[in-house]
């Protein structure tokens, strides 16, 4: 008599978990669409930006899948907005802010810890930690790992490289700093295997000044 519909239950007890009318399917796999070509499914919001898809546990709504502004979001905590995708294909994570230029594909935010704002990348204590900037998507072509910053978390070192497998810079676990070699002796040693020229000071002034002081 309310107008819900039941696929596969008799149980009435679970329309207390909807807000109205509806279709409740309880079962295996409820739902199950073929088909070659065209869309399988279409949800259609036919005016304001929202939720499309609720995702319920135990009656209560934990998470969201809709459209704003043109793209899709996600929620959690209920209808919490958490990661964006808009309409141009930028990605923003704690935002829905778009970035001031339209090459930054990929943003995060965070204005609630007190302007902090983090990015973790985790590794197992005996492996490493990695970020790399490519050109290239074939593999073993330099180009596909032109650029990486290696933290190593067993000797807590971090390493900047270049030009595929050149190690320009290396900061020890003592916070010693090597360039052009990676176990530096002093605070900072550079090196270089032809070059006499091992470093350069310039100035745009009349003169040019190296201090150099002992407490």
């Amino acid at each position: 008599s309310s107008g819900n519909v039941g696929i596969g239950t008799d149980d009435t007890s679970h329309y207390k978990n909807t807000s109205c009318n509806g279709i409740m399917m309880r079962g295996g796999q409820v739902i199950d669409i073929a088909r070659d070509n065209d869309l399988q499914l279409t949800l259609n919001r036919l005016t304001a930006d929202g939720a499309n898809i609720g995702l319920y546990q135990g009656g209560a709504l934990k998470g969201t899948i809709g459209t704003k502004s043109g793209g899709i979001y996600f929620g959690t905590g209920g209808d919490t907005e958490r990661l964006r995708i808009n309409s141009g294909g930028q990605v923003l994570v704690g935002t829905d802010t778009n970035p001031a230029y339209t090459n930054r594909r990929f943003t995060v935010a965070d204005s609630t810890n007190s302007g902090t704002c983090a990015v973790e990348i985790r590794g197992s204590a005996s492996g490493d930690s990695r970020l790399y900037f490519t050109s290239s998507t074939t593999s073993g072509q330099t180009g596909a790992y032109a650029g990486k910053v290696k933290y190593d978390h067993a000797n807590n070192t971090m390493g900047f490289y270049v030009n595929g497998t050149t190690e320009a810079l290396r900061i020890l676990s003592s916070g010693k700093v090597g360039i052009g070699l990676t176990n530096p002796g002093a605070e900072l040693q550079v090196y270089h295997a032809t070059s006499n020229t091992i470093a350069q000071f310039e100035s745009g002034d009349a003169g040019a000044v190296v201090v150099l002081k002992d407490n």
